[in-house]
């Protein structure tokens, strides 16, 4: 940055919880744990382009806001709200702070339709927020002009999943992902599986035991 350029404006944060529990297949009540990050400035009625960010296996939504160092010069939320893009994270069910199941066995029951279901039924609340406006976190009633899913590894295939299920994109912007699927680094047991998707998503629960120890 040159010496005499206005530093970026901090963007206007909030954290959401939407509440999923009719996606989940098991009793209680579940949310999904969100941050919005936006632009300063905005006005009522501005268009925005919104990105919806989901997290990859074993991440969680600050993937996409990495601080490091006391530093958010990593973050790709802050790179999009400098730009004027509009930012949502998502944490998946059973991560981040999103519910858990209990106990944790009970996360077996949770398979990519009902994930896919819940960051879908989020994703509504989140817009019906957006073009309602948000006063706690400053934010007006703004006008989403275009929807793009933003996934990494696992959050890209449920970006997929999320578009086929219910069109809510304009455009996907996948990272580490590709439909050839990762058969150099799966074991036998996994790739009986290859051909079958639909034997996969039946049988998840025992693979996952199998394979993996437990539901996460």
């Amino acid at each position: 940055m040159p010496p005499d350029a206005a530093p970026p404006s901090t963007p206007a944060r909030a954290r959401f919880a939407f509440d999923v529990s009719e996606a989940v297949p098991l009793a209680g009540r579940f949310e999904l744990a969100a941050s919005w990050i936006a632009p300063t400035g905005l006005a009522p009625g501005d268009p925005v382009t919104l990105l919806v960010c989901l997290p990859g296996g074993f991440l969680s939504r600050r993937y996409f806001d990495l601080v490091v160092d006391g530093s958010r010069r990593y973050s790709f939320a802050e790179a999009m709200a400098a730009r004027g893009h509009a930012v949502l994270a998502f944490d998946h069910l059973g991560t981040g702070d999103s519910t858990k199941p209990t106990p944790e066995e009970a996360g077996l029951s949770i398979g990519v339709d009902a994930i896919t279901a819940a960051d879908q039924a989020a994703l509504e609340q989140a817009c019906a927020r957006i073009r309602a406006g948000d006063p706690a976190s400053g934010t007006p009633p703004l006008e989403i002009a275009r929807c793009i899913g933003a996934g990494h590894s696992m959050g890209s295939m449920l970006t997929v999943e999320q578009q086929a299920l219910a069109r809510p994109h304009d455009a996907l912007l996948l990272f580490s992902f590709s439909t050839a699927g990762t058969p150099r680094f799966i074991g036998p047991d996994l790739m009986a599986y290859a051909d079958q998707p639909e034997r996969l998503r039946r049988e998840m629960p025992e693979v996952l035991k199998r394979t993996m120890g437990g539901p996460y």
